[in-house]
């Protein structure tokens, strides 16, 4: 895997004195010898702050399995990862997909990660719940101590660096790299850094106590657990009731972090502060970690109605008898242009842009809504640096025949990015209108057609190509043939001098 600029690559062999560190931090966190199975199973939940909001948090694990929910006022996300699961093919075979990750957002929309969004989930997941330092977790991780010039820039200026031991973490098949710092008295995490997307994105773990402090009641403090559905029978409670009694008096010593701490790589604060806990996951079956992305909203879910019925998930539904076919724009920058109805408002030109992660609205064009409070913050990466932005809900924002529920729109001005506009830019059009749909947009940008995925005839000539989403920006694959073709040169040029 190719090594990133500034970042150490973790080797294959664990040498003699990372075991020995290992096993210290494993004693730390209380799971050494005997108690080695104390962490498998745990949850741990309380309150904190979100995206500039009060949240109810919980994180459960076991073994390499995790699920986070955070519940906030506003804006709700699930995450998880499921340690294996199976699929089956057109001829009946079974395929096993291990370590799959998923993250449900706020309009309900699952879908599963890829690339540095799925390696940065289980890095941060496997931290977290401790699982990165138990032995079963080589099968996928590679871990090396790292020296003084082996660390990234954004971590030399740290003061504590004299106290701290840094473990390099990766993932056997990724090339994102993580760094475990290891307080050198204590041997308790005492963060964990890794650069994502570009920048560094960085978890404070502090006011680490036993888990069983956290399991006791304390008076004025919540008791119940942010809710989720952890649906399905367990085939024998009683082998279920012994497991959970045997990990409870193994995991009474075992440690959290009282108060967790995320600097997002964009910016802003996230705080996790643990109120409650206990001593298994609260999940029966394993499958209550993964959730299948789906293409129609459920019928369980609490949004959903009768009239709602045949929405598509994320809260998408298609009007019918509307023909596909978007009325556009053409700027003189050759931005495409669209104007899409906002609570049945026509606030003004928006741009149309398949790699925007979301909904972006200015706030002029916001104040022409009869409704259309601002809460929250968010930080976004701009020409000028991070930049805190508000968010915006509406009722319902049309385009074409499209229909989306509760948009969620991010506030940022737009002034300059277009030019040639008959009138100023009032937002982006992006991932959240293209994600339950299909989106056509032809060569210089039209025509832009928008396509109900249950009854869409592709065209026979179509050629379709695999891509991935990273924080909701399609990326494509591709090969580069010059490095190969290096590569071979190189052989050659080795084989010519041992002739």
């Amino acid at each position: 895997h190719p090594r990133r600029a500034g970042e150490s690559s973790p080797i294959d062999a664990p040498d003699a004195r990372l075991e020995e560190l290992l096993a210290k931090v494993r004693a730390a966190l209380g799971f050494s010898g005997d108690d080695s199975d104390a962490h498998d199973s745990a949850m741990i939940w309380g309150e904190g702050e979100n995206l500039g909001m009060p949240t109810r948090w919980c994180l459960r694990h076991d073994g390499a399995r995790f699920l986070e929910e955070a519940i906030g006022p506003e804006l709700s996300y699930v995450s998880g990862c499921d340690y294996e699961s199976f699929t089956v093919d057109e001829s009946f075979e079974k395929h096993t997909n291990t370590n799959t990750v998923w993250e449900t957002d706020f309009s309900g929309y699952t879908q599963v990660l890829a690339l540095d969004d799925r390696e940065a989930a289980l890095l941060f997941g496997w931290t977290r719940s401790h699982f990165w330092c138990k032995p079963e977790a080589r099968k996928w991780l590679r871990l090396e101590i790292l020296y003084d010039d082996e660390f990234s820039d954004s971590d030399e200026h740290d003061s504590d660096t004299d106290e701290t031991i840094r473990i390099g973490a990766r993932l056997n098949d990724g090339v994102l790299n993580a760094t475990i710092f290891i307080d050198a008295k204590t041997y308790l995490p005492k963060r964990m850094t890794a650069r994502v997307c570009g920048d560094t994105e960085k978890w404070t773990f502090d006011e680490w106590a036993p888990l069983e402090d956290f399991v006791r009641h304390k008076s004025g403090e919540d008791s119940n657990p942010p809710s989720y559905d952890s649906s399905g029978k367990s085939s024998s409670k009683k082998t279920v009731a012994k497991k959970r009694q045997k990990n409870e008096e193994k995991a009474k010593g075992a440690m959290y972090p009282g108060l967790t701490v995320l600097e997002g790589s964009a910016g802003g604060k996230q705080t996790f502060r643990v109120t409650r806990a206990r001593f298994n996951s609260g999940a029966t079956n394993p499958t209550a970690f993964y959730r299948a992305p789906l293409r129609t909203e459920p019928s369980t879910s609490p949004t959903s109605t009768k009239k709602s019925a045949n929405k598509l998930t994320g809260g998408v539904s298609f009007a019918p008898g509307v023909a596909p076919e978007v009325v556009i724009e053409r700027a003189r920058s050759s931005h495409v242009l669209v104007r899409p109805l906002i609570d049945g408002v026509d606030v003004g030109p928006f741009i149309l842009d398949t790699g925007a992660s979301g909904l972006v609205i200015t706030k002029a064009a916001a104040a022409k809504l009869a409704d259309c409070a601002s809460f929250g913050e968010v930080f976004v990466s701009g020409v000028s640096g991070k930049v805190p932005c508000r968010f915006r809900r509406a009722s319902h924002m049309t385009l074409g025949p499209i229909v989306i529920d509760s948009p969620v729109f991010m506030e940022m001005a737009l002034g300059g990015i277009v030019s040639g506009s008959v009138e100023p830019v009032a937002g982006i059009v992006g991932f959240d209108a293209f994600k339950s749909a299909i989106v056509e947009v032809g060569p210089g940008g039209a025509p832009v057609r928008i396509y109900d995925p249950r009854t869409f005839k592709p065209d026979a000539n179509w050629a379709w190509h695999a891509i991935a989403l990273v924080s909701n920006v399609p990326h494509a694959f591709a090969t580069f043939s010059t490095v190969d073709d290096e590569d071979e040169d190189e052989d050659e040029d080795e084989d010519e001098d041992e002739d």
